[in-house]
């Protein structure tokens, strides 16, 4: 069971880390509070150069030690960091999931789990219409 902590609604895509890095939706402020090769809850990876490839984990900046997905790195157990499936990840089909950004004034973050999915959700999950999530939800009453 999948409890509701977070909502939000998409107000930019993205096909890469590269590009969300050389777009203007976020100030630099902002790109650098959430960048993982400096914030360990970073989830922006950092370009070494702009014109790298997009999907090649080289590219980018490694996340700070401490980061969740820098566990059992490269450099630690010789297979690759959860952080590289994340710039180069491949879903269904072959084909690369967009990196979405949130609409401001319409992202919204429980610290309460009330409103559960009573299904496993995960990376590849089918994608359902609003209306097939909300007539999925349950409330769970404090016990």
């Amino acid at each position: 069971m999948n409890a509701l902590l977070y909502l939000m609604r998409v107000g930019q895509a993205f096909d890469s880390h590269r590009e969300i890095w050389a777009s203007s939706a976020l100030t630099h402020a902002t790109k650098e509070a959430k960048a993982a090769d400096v914030n360990e809850l970073g989830d922006i990876y950092r370009p070494r150069s702009p014109t790298a490839s997009p999907f090649r984990p080289s590219s980018y900046a490694p996340p700070i030690v401490g980061h969740p997905h820098r566990q059992k790195s490269c450099e630690t157990c010789g297979k690759a960091g959860e952080w590289h499936r994340d710039v180069n990840y491949l879903g269904s089909l072959d084909r690369r999931p967009a990196l979405l950004m949130g609409q401001i004034g319409l992202s919204f973050l429980w610290d309460l789990p009330i409103i559960f999915l009573p299904l496993r959700l995960h990376r590849g999950q089918r994608k359902e219409g609003l209306g097939s999530l909300l007539s999925q939800l349950v409330e769970r009453e404090e016990s």
